[in-house]
């Protein structure tokens, strides 16, 4: 086998390295490219609903709009200005001194007082009266009259999923139609095209209680997608994000944009990141939020396989105890062009199911369209430079490009992730990865044959020359 040279030996010597190969290609992890995420979902799933005396059938409210938005984002059973407007009387809960009850509820505009209701018998189905209805007792509603959330009479969140499988198909879009949303016992069976995502379950914390003992809403913990990925140049930043149906759009903090080394202060005419401004409401209000380009949004699977959104534009802002939303939008993508054309014509998931039938931890599984269920490598090898799935020689010069002009690099290697290619370890990229480069050759399985290349060649001289000038620069 050849001798490498020490990396405090004159790298004259490295065309050594530029031998015959002989050992296998390395598996490497794979993704799929789904594409384009839409600016916008093009529908949420929603469902009719009814608040009924306990035990019977005497409908509360409301009586005449009932259609109620589908959100895993939300911990509650909220009614808006619609669930009112046939004057509906929801009884307020009171205190033992006859005092009404509310709960200060936090938004994405602020803080809004809502009325806390006694006790109903929450009855639901799929939207516009599509499936079997559901009965759950005992739910503790809140609202306000002069909330507007729009065309919705209320948001029904997670107690209405916890314990039941949420199935909704995406398909319908297709045909100008509404999501259709179904709740069974287990989930169906699988696609060959079905890939599965852990929730862990954040539990609900009651911050609005105004005073001690009083009644709370039925509250229930929300769905969180761990290990979320975004990227955006040769930034990179992972962590938890929201699976929230309620929200139309991708939103990331202030925390996750300065990892990536977005200006989300500044428009792009005055040399910021903002490429527009986006209105959302709900409780406390509406408000303007910045919204910036993040260049991919991946999402791991339990079969090893990473989803991958590209060109995102996501919404800038904290909200309190979340990190990020993932919005619907990113499970409807791909429908708006399939019916208005342009971006993606191709739609990206046809059924999304969710089960909460485990209250500590929750399953989403994505049926994707075959037509974008192809699967490809990506460079999970450390020294795997050029994401062939190898470590070798065709290496050097995307090694040498990244110590160099890092920007570069990634304007020629878009897709990959240099914190997977390390090959120290030590999470940069940096002279340290010299020596780590040079032995991950022998160490990665790789058979040297003896026949060692006599003369090196031009390109060769030039990679030493580079590489012991890196190696011995002040």
């Amino acid at each position: 086998m050849a001798t490498l040279p020490s990396p405090r030996q004159p790298l004259w010597c490295l065309p050594a390295l530029f031998v015959l190969l002989t050992a296998a290609a390395a598996q490497a992890a794979p993704h799929i490219t789904l594409g384009p995420a839409d600016l916008l979902a093009l529908d949420q799933p929603r469902v009719t609903f009814g608040l009924f005396n306990p035990g019977t059938n005497t409908l509360i409210g409301p009586q005449l709009y009932n259609t109620a938005l589908l959100d895993t984002g939300a911990n509650g059973i909220l009614l808006a200005n619609l669930a009112y407007i046939d004057d509906e009387n929801y009884q307020q809960a009171r205190r033992a001194d006859n005092t009404p009850v509310y709960y200060n509820e936090t938004g994405i505009a602020g803080d809004q007082w809502l009325e806390v209701y006694v006790p109903y018998d929450l009855v639901y189905s799929g939207g516009f009266g599509g499936g079997a209805e559901t009965r759950i007792s005992s739910v503790r509603a809140f609202g306000a009259r002069t909330l507007n959330i729009g065309s919705f009479a209320a948001v029904v969140g997670m107690p209405a999923m916890v314990g039941r499988v949420v199935n909704l198909n995406l398909q319908p879009m297709a045909d100008l139609d509404f999501i259709g949303v179904t709740f069974s016992a287990a989930r169906p069976s699988p696609t060959s095209s079905s890939y599965h995502v852990n929730l862990s379950m954040l539990a609900p914390e009651f911050t609005g209680v105004l005073q001690p003992g009083d009644p709370t809403p039925t509250y229930s913990a929300l769905p969180m997608i761990d290990g979320v990925k975004t990227a955006k140049g040769n930034k990179r930043f992972a962590g938890p994000m929201l699976l929230d149906t309620g929200a139309q759009t991708v939103i990331i903090s202030t925390a996750t944009a300065e990892a990536l080394g977005i200006d989300y202060e500044h428009t792009t005419d005055e040399g910021g990141d903002v490429v527009d401004e986006l209105e959302v409401g709900g409780v406390g209000g509406s408000t303007l939020i910045p919204l910036v380009n993040v260049e991919k949004l991946t999402i791991p699977t339990t079969e090893g396989v990473d989803l991958v959104w590209t060109d995102i534009v996501a919404g800038v802002v904290d909200i309190p105890g979340i990190g990020g939303v993932v919005g619907m939008n990113m499970l409807t993508s791909g429908y708006a062009g399939e019916i208005l054309g342009g971006g993606s014509t191709t739609p990206y998931i046809n059924k999304v199911i969710l089960d909460f039938t485990n209250a500590s931890r929750g399953v989403m599984r994505l049926d994707l369209n075959p037509a974008v269920n192809h699967v490809t490598a990506d460079p999970t090898i450390p020294g795997d430079f050029n994401g062939d799935g190898l470590a070798n020689v065709q290496d050097i010069n995307p090694f040498v490009l990244a110590l160099g002009n890092l920007d570069g690099y990634y304007a020629q290697f878009p897709d990959m992730d240099l914190s997977l290619a390390d090959p120290n370890g030590d999470g940069r990229i940096d002279v340290q990865d010299i020596n780590a480069f040079v032995n991950l050759l022998a160490q990665q399985g790789i058979m040297l044959d003896t026949a060692i290349i006599p003369e090196p060649s031009g390109m060769s001289l030039l990679l030493s020359g580079t590489l012991w000038m890196l190696l011995h620069r002040p």
